[in-house]
């Protein structure tokens, strides 16, 4: 599973985005605008809301629990600093997806000792490595430190989806899948897609290199 997250501070740089992603067969994307205004993050969502439904595209928004309802949008994606998983839940109800960022054991551990892992749909682990489209971004995790949370997931019956992410690229593929011994942990990737001179060609070469992981 790719999940392309946006990243560009204006709503037309961040639509190009994602329209190039779709075109290169990814079929989720998270729409994240820091500093920008709810109003801006939902015209954004709003104009790809229909080509998402039309490409069968799950559409996600970071942070903004409130614009999660609207129309064509799936869900929303929670980092740790953000309104908890358990209150978005109340708010969205059973049909919408809601993500959480991990950025350590300690988060992890935390989740699985209370009801937030039974509200979240799926946990977003990283940073893989140091990555500038991040702000404030939490100590790296690496390899190691991935694969120490994963593990620790796993080993203490979450089942549901992890995607990896910070700095990811294509080339970590490989590296990411082994360290899930129970599905393939999918990868979150903005940078690689975002930054490329083709952005539907990056897409679509990530896509080939999932394809043996599927």
């Amino acid at each position: 599973m790719l999940q392309f997250i946006t990243h560009s501070p204006t709503a037309e740089g961040t639509i190009a985005q994602a329209r190039a992603a779709i075109a290169g067969g990814c079929r989720w994307v998270q729409v994240r605008m820091k500093d920008v205004s709810a109003q801006k993050t939902a015209y954004v969502l709003a104009a790809l809301a229909a080509l998402c439904m039309e490409r069968n595209v799950t559409l996600i928004v970071d942070d903004h629990v409130e614009l999660a309802g609207e129309p064509g949008v799936a869900g929303v994606h929670l980092g740790q600093t953000d309104m908890p998983v358990t209150e978005a839940r109340e708010i969205l109800g059973k049909g919408k997806i809601i993500g959480l960022t991990i950025n350590s054991m300690d988060h992890a551990r935390a989740m699985m000792n209370s009801e937030a892992s039974e509200a979240v749909d799926y946990v977003g682990i990283g940073p893989w490595r140091f990555t500038g489209t991040k702000q404030r971004l939490a100590a790296v995790l690496g390899k190691t430190g991935v694969g120490e949370i994963i593990g620790y997931l796993r080993g203490a019956g979450y089942d549901k989806p992890i995607v990896v992410i910070g700095g990811v690229t294509g080339a970590d593929v490989a590296e990411i899948a082994a360290l899930d011994p129970i599905r393939m942990t999918g990868v979150a990737v903005s940078g690689a897609i975002a930054a490329a001179t083709n952005r539907t060609a990056a897409t679509q070469e990530i896509m080939k290199i999932l394809k043996d992981y599927e």
